[in-house]
This record gives structure tokens, sequence and C-alpha cells, in this order.
């Protein structure tokens, strides 16, 4: 394997436990337009890019359901609950980032939501002066499961594919990562491990959360000084 030289954040549900959000939102804006969208669905978004899910959408409900209203509706929902309760952060999720700027390690946010609502994240959580690279999902063509935005954050990172570690909650977004060519960590939120194709896990770590992941990374960077000599 590797040596670890970088780290790349997925957000909604890595860094803040906004995927229950997400789903809340949605269900909440299809049964009031008249188009129920089933748990099951709406777990098959998460990962995905505005184009992609809308693709997934449209495929499962037909070509009548508007989904850029549709969309447009589950923003403006998602954000009220986000402004009337505050943005739930990770635990462990500060640790991890004051360890990786005190190692000197470079580390960015590859999400599939779209810039705006990044900044508006990381605002709402105080954290956006901490995570200032970030690589969104209107930023890119091809959306998760496609590697280009893992591609991307490898780029802006300066470091090699192989040498970064991508951190993910989904089964779209560990695909993108693993099919770009980074290491994986699956810190799982809403869809469990087991519901993880077996040949992904096979190449990845799994971690109960980020303060577990930060010990693993210490634990592997003393191990790594201690080889060489230096960092």
């Amino acid at each position: 394997m590797s040596v670890i030289k970088a780290v790349v954040f997925d957000m909604d549900g890595v860094m803040f436990d906004t995927e229950q959000l997400a789903v809340r939102a949605w269900m909440q804006v299809g049964a009031e337009s008249g188009w129920p969208l089933s748990r099951s669905l709406c777990l098959r978004l998460l990962g995905l890019n505005t184009r992609s899910a809308g693709e997934v959408l449209t495929q499962a409900l037909g070509p009548d359901f508007n989904y850029p209203q549709a969309r447009k509706q589950m923003n403006l929902r998602l954000n009220q609950l986000i402004e009337a309760d505050g943005i739930p952060i990770k635990p462990g999720l500060g640790q991890l980032q004051q360890w990786l700027k005190a190692a000197g390690w470079p580390y960015c946010v590859a999400t599939s939501s779209d810039q705006a609502r990044t900044d508006f994240c990381l605002a709402r959580g105080g954290l956006a002066q901490a995570f200032t690279q970030r690589i969104c999902g209107n930023q890119i063509h091809r959306g998760k499961p496609a590697p280009d935005i893992y591609l991307a954050a490898s780029r802006l990172l300066k470091t090699r594919p192989e040498n970064c570690l991508a951190i993910e909650d989904s089964p779209n977004g560990a695909a993108a990562a693993l099919a770009a060519g980074l290491q994986l960590a699956v810190v799982p939120d809403l869809i469990p491990l087991e519901a993880f194709p077996a040949q992904m896990l096979a190449r990845a770590r799994a971690f109960a959360d980020l303060t577990e992941l930060k010990q693993a990374l210490a634990q592997g960077a003393g191990s790594q000084d201690q080889g060489s000599g230096e960092r």
C-alpha cells in the first residue's frame, strides 16, 4: 500500500450529518408535490451530484416528474432545516482537521453538492476557514461514481492519487475514489457497511467514526517516521 500524504473529505455524511436531512427534505417535497419518494429511492441519491440525481429520479418516476423544480424546493427545504436546527458536525471532524494541519498534510473537500450549498454548509458549521480547498459537484462534468472529482482533488492537492486517502460514506462516492486510484476509508452513515459491495470493502478500510480514523492515521504516520527517520 502506498504511503498516505493527503486526505480528501466527502462532505455530506462524512463531515456533516446532513444526509438524513436531505432524505427528509426529499421525502417531504415529494409528498407535497404529489410524487411520493420512498426512503430507498432517496438513499440511491446519496453521493450523486445534481445531474446524476436527476437521472435517477427521472428514470424511477418518469418524464413527467419536474426534477428542476423539485430540486429547487428540496434545496430550500434543506436550508430551512439547517437554519432552524443548525448543521450537525460529525464527531471527530475538528480533531482530524487539526491533526492534519499540525502534521502538514494537505486536505480538501470533494463533494457532490454544488458550490453554493457547500459554501453554505461550511459557513454554518463554522468551518469555512478550516476547509478552504474544495471541489464541488457543479465544477465537474461527470459526478460520482465516475472518478473525475477525485482526480480533480488529487490535482488540487498536488499529490498522486495513490498517495491520497478518500473518506466516504456511500457506495457511489467509494466507487469514485477507487476508480480514481485513491486509497479509501469508509465511515458509514445512512448506508450500512453490509450494503457496500464486498469487492469494494476488500479494497478499503472501515472505521466507526472520524476519531477512530484519526487515530489510525496518527499511528501510521508514527510508523512511517520510525521507518524513514523523517516525515
